[in-house]
Formats: C-alpha cells, structure tokens, sequence
C-alpha cells in the first residue's frame, strides 16, 4: 500500500470519529434541552397555581390524579389516576343551552371563490341539546340560511 493510500485512510477514519462525536454531541444537547424545556414548564405551572387567589384556585375543577417525578425531571413523571369512574362521569359539555356559537360551513354557493368565501356564519343561539355532541340551533325567520339546524360540535365555536 502506498503512503498517500495511507494516508488518505486516516483522514477518512478522522472525519467518520468526529462525525460520531458530533452526532453523539448533538444527541445529549437536545436531550438535555428536552428535559430542561419540562422541568421549566413544570416549575411556571407550580408558580402559577400558587400565584393564583383563593376565588380562582376554588374554580378550578379537582380531580383524583397525583403525579409523581422520577429523577426530577417531568418526562418521567408518571401520572396515576385513582378512579376511573369519577372522570368519565365529569365530561363537561362545551357548550350550553342558549349559548351563542358561530357555524362552520365548508360548502358555498355555485359562482363563489371558495378561497374568498365566508365560511364562518352566525352567530346562532342554540336551542337545545339533542345528543351528548349534537345540538339544535335557533336560525332567524328570515335568514336565507337553508340548512338542517340540528349540527354536531365540530364546526363551532362560542
């Protein structure tokens, strides 16, 4: 083998050492980005809540979770919920009865530009709640709107 052949070699082993190195580098930076990012996120939820006055914190609905931290870090936190009974029975609507909502429509009118078209209609009050996620709305006597006023929750907001 040549001495320039040698060479050469060497230099190939040098870069793919130091690729690894920096890959490798690379790799602990962002770990340790993620769990610094967590246990920052972490401590300013901790200083909000207690930041928080006595009216607020009582608002705040109480559930039987606790949450436990490993190594001290959030991401290994596991979190542990005593009853699975009481959360399913605590789903809490998004919307009521008499609520305002705006309604989503994707289809428009033959001749419109969908890309300039108003999409967003309302806002309607609704009339009553037909099933856990469906809900009749109360359109105008002279709306012009021409559509069932019964809708599901996806295309709403209040």
């Amino acid at each position: 083998m040549s001495s320039s052949l040698q060479r050469n070699l060497g230099r190939q082993s040098d870069a793919l050492t130091w690729r690894r190195e920096a890959n490798r580098q690379h790799e602990i930076a962002l770990k340790m980005a993620k769990e610094y990012q967590a246990a920052e996120k972490v401590r300013r939820a901790q200083k909000h809540n207690e930041s928080l006055s006595r009216a607020e914190k009582a608002a705040i609905p109480r559930t039987d979770r606790t949450v436990t931290q490993g190594d001290g870090f959030a991401e290994t936190g596991a979190v542990t919920e005593d009853s699975d009974e009481t959360s399913a029975s605590e789903t809490k609507s998004l919307f009521e009865v008499g609520d305002r909502v705006w309604l989503y429509m994707e289809r428009v009118k033959p001749g419109l530009t969908k890309k300039l078209a108003h999409r967003w209609h309302g806002p309607f009050r609704i009339k009553e709640k037909v099933q856990e996620f469906a809900y009749e709305l109360e359109l105008p006597d002279r709306s012009g709107y021409r559509f069932y006023p019964i809708t599901t929750q996806g295309g709403r907001r209040i």
